[in-house]
């Protein structure tokens, strides 16, 4: 649905002067764009993730520390 509004937009404007095959060609470009979009928002957002997790577990290796420091001073 998003790449087929953009192409029915273009051929309104143009008239429906645009033939068969840039029409395709569009759908192909716009298509592919889409995906390579989805792909490289999933790839961030794993990212993302793994990035907080990591974090995550410094933050508790470091309290586990601080905690056992303060328990040796009594």
């Amino acid at each position: 649905m998003f790449t087929l509004c953009p192409i029915l937009l273009l051929q309104c404007a143009f008239g429906g002067s645009l033939g068969i095959i840039k029409t395709s060609m569009l759908t192909l470009v716009m298509t592919t764009a889409t995906c390579a979009w989805r792909w490289a928002l999933t790839q961030y957002k794993k990212r993302n993730q793994e990035v907080r997790e990591s974090l995550d577990n410094k933050m508790r290796r470091n309290s586990r520390i601080s905690w056992k420091k303060k328990d040796r001073r009594g």
